[in-house]
């Protein structure tokens, strides 16, 4: 029987530090749904191929990303190779990809976590990124996936350390106890199973870093160009954005495992939450609100030479 998989991969960096927040405003978690990925990852491996052969990619690179200016740096290339030889090819080959995703994939949707409205230490990288892809996954991609059998999930294995990776996998699967709590329990009878593999093995995840790299080369450069041709596979609006705010008490913020995560601040997506706040906080939400939409109208436009 073919398992039905969801692909998860990350673009951007989820880190708070002032450089991080300044040259990486948004990190970007994208996921993409198949009910069978076989005729998806074979295509993709033939045009890579393909692209290797008509010297449109370079030959050192074994994935298909969004951003590969870093990886081809650690190829040893510079600036001036990555601008004359591989950058012209960049929009043929991100569009070719999205294509392929247009003909196989069954769904998309992105989290993306703009970090510059409140500045705080007190998250680590890893717990960020593990918070985001959580909540995106279980409240926007679960409920429309999964209606033949349980999906798998399956993320790229270097977004975590590998003593982690078992608790990041029990902690996906605790949060089942919340959902149930909310009323929004999903597949009773049978648990989502969750596993990392390697992105230079799997070709499946080369769609989810696509899929990530477009949402995020949306708000970070204001240019909707892949974003727009990925739209008719969007899983309702396609996208969801969070924010780091300051804990409000009374706000309930119930991820399951508190040994795994920081609640000195809370990264939550206000909308879902609107239901259960004060009188209090939905004053601030407006607050807040209101202030990231001047932020946004203040914010330079940037390149995509500046991106990863």
């Amino acid at each position: 029987m073919v398992v039905e998989i969801i692909y998860v991969d990350e673009s951007g960096r989820p880190g708070l530090s002032n450089y991080e927040i300044e040259k990486y405003p948004f990190f970007v978690m994208g996921f993409v749904f198949f009910r069978d990925p076989r005729k998806f990852k074979l295509d993709m491996q033939r045009f890579l191929k393909r692209l290797h052969r008509n010297k449109k990619y370079h030959p050192g690179l074994k994935e298909l990303k969004f951003y590969p200016k870093p990886a081809l740096m650690r190829l040893g290339c510079t600036p001036k190779d990555i601008q004359t030889l591989w950058e012209p090819h960049f929009e043929y080959v991100r569009k070719k990809a999205i294509a392929l995703i247009l003909r196989h994939a069954d769904g998309l949707y992105a989290g993306i976590l703009d970090k510059r409205l409140v500045r705080t230490n007190d998250w680590t990288p890893e717990t960020i990124g593990n918070y985001v892809f959580h909540l995106t996954l279980f409240k926007d991609i679960l409920p429309f996936t999964g209606q033949s059998s349980v999906p798998e999930v399956i993320y790229d294995r270097g977004r975590l350390a590998p003593k982690n990776t078992d608790a990041f996998n029990k902690f996906l699967n605790n949060t089942y106890t919340d959902y149930e709590y909310l009323g929004q329990r999903l597949y009773p009878d049978d648990m989502v199973r969750f596993r990392d593999e390697d992105s230079k093995k799997d070709s499946g995840l080369w769609g989810a870093d696509l899929v990530a790299g477009s949402f995020r080369h949306l708000h970070v450069c204001n240019d909707p160009t892949y974003t727009d041709l990925l739209q008719p596979k969007f899983l309702e609006t396609g996208s969801r954005i969070f924010f780091l705010v300051e804990k409000v008490a009374g706000v309930p913020t119930k991820p399951s495992d508190t040994s795994y995560l920081s609640y000195d601040t809370v990264l939550v997506d206000l909308h879902a939450y609107i239901p259960y706040m004060s009188t209090f906080y939905l004053c601030f939400y407006k607050t807040m609100r209101q202030h990231f939409c001047l932020e946004r109208s203040r914010q330079p436009m940037k390149t995509d030479s500046h991106q990863e």
